[in-house]
């Protein structure tokens, strides 16, 4: 038997489902999998190349490559491929005894007006479920927002689900990572490789937001960066020092991230700002985009509703890119990441409008909707620097290829409750430089890679 013992530095809380057990941590069996495909991709030729690591899996090996053979084309081979669950043969254990708790919001409870929120929270979650928690907020995680219920300054402990809230669990010393395996070269390949994969990947919910950052407690600054050098999955990587606490990074993540995909509403001394993304297209490929057209269709077809809408100004704010045709919309934020929804606070309730690609309301061609697209930006924080990493956009989200014939994929907003006409199509952006965008609208200084 082959042992491998490294210890890791955790970086930022990993939001855990299951935070209350004792020991949580980093799990196993999220890292072994993510660990296993990375081998296969940077070390093993890919997932076609079946006989370059057959040698390492777990299970019948000749009934897997038999199977494999059968299939004609290689889409098919990868497909099959994927379902089986390939697993190398290694036992991975992870351990950590000092952990701290957080509870990541997506805004801060306490106010001017009630400035004890907050601490009354944390002591209902200590004496509920007997963990001490620090509040992360604002913080890009809205899954507990809906859990905690007050009525000015008192919680209401009916209503509250504390037993439902993620917590984010943070290690005080070195995460220990043992690996037993029985062969020495598959050993060999997880040393080399672990390094750049520690740094490349991030675990637990909301990782892509800066959430479950780690890397070997041995690296330095300039070992992350020259990883970062070397050619990988990212198109670009960017880089930017900020010095603070683990709230203060977060709080400038939820901000930038919001500034570039949708923009800033206006509020008390927070002036308004358009989306930097809408910005962005409207300057390098002139349209206008998908809020304009959500309100001019009210304004046309449902005035009443248009007319209830919450506005922070007398008037509605309608931006308009002047260097575009009038009649030229598109899904812009779906470059960043689809939504199901959008949500308009009235002056009673919500105006909810629902998006799905429009190639899923037909029976012939729902299997080549789109349903998720995850965001192309990918946040990893390292001591005192924050990464900011993009990937490109896969070329099957922009376009939809139905009877070979290759077509600007459509998206359908459809408002809720609303009598006919109640929805409209647009396309998505068909040019769209992401590097660019983040070295024109961010302070981000762009990692030249080798």
């Amino acid at each position: 038997m082959y042992q491998l013992n490294i210890q890791l530095k955790q970086h930022t809380p990993i939001i855990h489902f299951q935070h209350s057990q004792n020991g949580a941590t980093l799990r196993a069996t999220e890292v072994k999998p993510k660990l296993d495909r990375y081998l296969i991709e940077n070390e093993l030729g890919g997932l076609l190349n079946f006989d370059k690591y057959k040698q390492y899996l777990i299970g019948d090996i000749n009934s897997l490559e038999k199977e494999w053979k059968k299939k004609d084309n290689d889409k098919a081979k990868i497909e099959w491929l994927q379902n089986q669950k390939l697993a190398f043969d290694y036992k991975l254990r992870i351990s950590c005894s000092d952990v701290s708790y957080f509870l990541p919001l997506s805004l801060n409870p306490n106010s001017s007006r009630y400035p004890n929120k907050g601490r009354v929270l944390i002591e209902h979650i200590k004496n509920s479920i007997g963990i001490n928690t620090a509040i992360l907020a604002p913080a890009p995680y809205f899954a507990n927002a809906d859990k905690i219920k007050f009525n000015q300054e008192r919680l209401n402990h009916n209503t509250t689900k504390v037993e439902e809230l993620k917590l984010g669990l943070l290690a005080n010393e070195p995460v220990l990572l043992t690996i037993n395996t029985l062969s020495k070269s598959l050993l060999s390949l997880i040393e080399k490789h672990l390094a750049a994969f520690m740094v490349t990947s991030t675990f637990g919910n909301r990782n892509s937001k800066g959430f479950g950052c780690f890397s070997l407690a041995s690296q330095s600054l300039d070992d992350v960066k020259n990883i970062f050098r070397k050619p990988s999955k990212y198109s670009a990587v960017f880089e930017k020092l900020h010095q603070g606490d683990i709230a203060s990074k977060f709080n400038f993540i939820a901000g930038q991230y919001g500034k570039l995909k949708r923009g800033v509403s206006e509020r008390r001394n927070q002036p308004y700002q358009k989306s930097l993304l809408w910005d962005y297209l409207c300057n390098n490929a002139p349209t206008n985009w998908e809020k304009k057209k959500i309100k001019t269709f009210l304004q046309q077809n449902h005035a009443y509703e248009f007319n209830q809408l919450r506005t922070s100004t007398n008037d509605h704010r309608i931006d308009t890119c002047k260097a575009a045709d009038e009649n030229s919309f598109k899904y812009v934020r779906s470059l960043l990441g689809l939504a199901e929804h959008f949500e308009f606070v009235k002056e009673r309730g919500k105006l909810k409008v629902n998006i799905s690609d429009t190639l899923s309301h037909r029976e012939e061609t729902k299997h080549l909707a789109v349903e998720r697209f995850k965001s192309p930006l990918q946040y990893y924080i390292f001591n005192d620097t924050i990464f900011l990493l993009t990937t490109k956009i896969p070329e099957e989200f922009v376009y939809s290829i139905e009877n070979n014939n290759k077509q600007i994929r459509q998206f359908r907003f459809t408002f809720k409750n609303l009598s006919q006409p109640n929805s409209f199509d647009i396309p998505v952006p068909e040019i769209f430089d992401l590097s660019d965008f983040i070295a024109q609208q961010t302070d981000f200084v762009k990692i030249q890679t080798n």
